[in-house]
This record gives C-alpha cells, structure tokens and sequence, in this order.
C-alpha cells in the first residue's frame, strides 16, 4: 500500500521543530535547506513480522499521523532494533512530549518576535516625535502624524482628504464654467488693463482666488495628507505581517520604506503656505 501522504508528511515536519523525538536528541530532520536526513518511523510496523505490528490496526491508520513519529536514523534503528524496550505507549509517549515541547516553543518564539517588533515600533515613534517636536524647521506647518492612531481612524481621515481633493475639483470646475465671457477674452489675449475695475474685481475673485488658494495651497496640503496617511497604514499593515510571518522580506521592505517616508514628514516636509 503507498506509504504516507504528502499532507501527513507536512504535518509531521511542522510538529518536529526540526528535531529528532527523543528528547536528549539535537540532531535536525532536515540540513542545506531541502536535504532531508530524518526518518519516518511506524509506532506499530507496516507489515507483518515487523515491529510492534497489530494486526488489528486499520489500514488507513497504518500511514497516519498518529502511527508515525519523526527520528533520527541512529534512534530510528534503536527503536526498532530494540522494539521490545520501545512498546507502542513509549513511543506515543515520545512522540506527543516532543510535539507538545516543539509547539510551546514556536509559542515562546512568536511571542518573543512579537514583543521585539513592538519594541522596534515604539522606539520607531519615539523618534519620530522627537523629531517632529525639535528638528523640523516650521513647526507650525509640520504635517500632524498621530502615533496613537489606529486604522479606521487612518481611513477616515484619508476618505475625509479624498473627498475634499473630489469637492475642490468640482468647485474649480462650476467656477470656470460661470466665468463671464469679458473674463473668458482676456484669458484668451485681452490686456487686465482693459478691464474695469468691477470687472477686475470679478476677475480676482473668482480665478484668482480659486486658483492661488486652491490649486496652490489647498490641494497640495491635501495631497500630502493623503501620502502621510497611506504611509501611516503601510506601517500598521506590513507591522502585523511582520509579527505573522517575521521571515516576510517583502513586508519588512515595506514598512521600512514607510517608515522612511514618515520620518522625512517628521524632520523636513511640511504643509505649503
């Protein structure tokens, strides 16, 4: 009958830390990355004469998980060689000891990853205020970066600038669109001079304030709001990657790249004025 399945095998391998069962045994399942050095023993053997063989063990259990346990060759030949000081007790014994060891520790791992990576992130907005309090050289038109906020807050504030970059645009547009036809020639060539003084009040007010005010001031500070904040979720985004996967280097580019971003809002960019 084939032996076990690719998933059983999977399962096995995640449950071992990599290591021989016996506990007083360091030596690695698998070496350079893909060689594989560890062996899969059977609890009660495969085949008749062999060892611990019960012959009352369903078929589809012969190849489970619970019938196999992962050695290496030295405690494999062991087991077997010595079935009769390895019952089937002992080695289940073996087995759920190890696993159970090896699951407590990718818990302390993953807690210890996750207790480092929220360290990183504090010092990380540490710095940041420090810099943004001391070394940006207009305080007063720094780009607020709230530390403390969290995603939803983040997405409203984004949704909020959004929706104002869209209003804004709409505004210029109905603006341009009302523009009286005197102030449509003089764009097209006529001399301001040529303008009366009601007309050139017109004039001002509905171009000249719009577009200074507007295309010069307000939507660019909007547009940076919008980049600060995107920036600001990639670093809660790719933080919570990190702390699943820690090994993800896409994710740990990223929040870097972010967090580099950040900091240029906190030590030099700013609001235009």
């Amino acid at each position: 009958m084939p032996g076990p399945s690719v998933a059983t095998l999977k399962a096995l391998f995640a449950l071992s830390s990599n290591r021989c069962a016996f506990a007083d045994c360091d030596h690695p399942l698998v070496v350079d990355g893909d060689l594989v050095v560890g062996e899969v023993a059977h609890i009660h053997a495969r085949s008749n004469g062999g060892p611990r063989f019960d012959p009352d063990l369903p078929a589809d259990e012969l190849h489970s998980a619970a019938n196999l346990i992962l050695l290496c060759h030295l405690h494999h030949t062991m087991v077997d060689r010595r079935a009769e000081s390895f019952p089937p007790d002992k080695l289940r014994e073996i087995k759920q000891q190890h696993e159970a060891a090896a699951e407590l520790g990718a818990k302390v791992l993953s807690d210890r990853v996750a207790e480092q990576l929220a360290a990183e992130m504090a010092a990380f907005w540490d710095g940041f205020g420090r810099l943004h309090e001391a070394e940006h050289p207009i305080p007063e038109l720094a780009v607020p970066v709230d530390p403390a906020a969290d995603a939803a807050a983040l997405f409203d504030r984004s949704a909020g600038s959004i929706d104002f970059v869209w209003k804004t645009f709409n505004g210029l547009r109905e603006a341009s669109d009302a523009l009286p036809d005197f102030v449509a020639e003089q764009l097209n060539g006529r001399a301001l001079a040529a303008l009366s003084p009601d007309e050139l009040a017109v004039f001002n007010g509905r171009l000249s304030h719009w577009a200074f005010e507007y295309l010069a001031l307000a939507l660019p500070n909007t547009i940076i709001d919008i980049d600060a904040t995107i920036r600001h979720l990639e670093i809660l985004h790719f933080d919570l990657v990190l702390r699943l996967d820690p090994s993800d280097q896409q994710a740990r580019r990223r929040v870097d790249a972010a967090r580099e971003r950040v900091l240029e809002y906190a030590s030099s960019k700013g609001y235009f004025d």
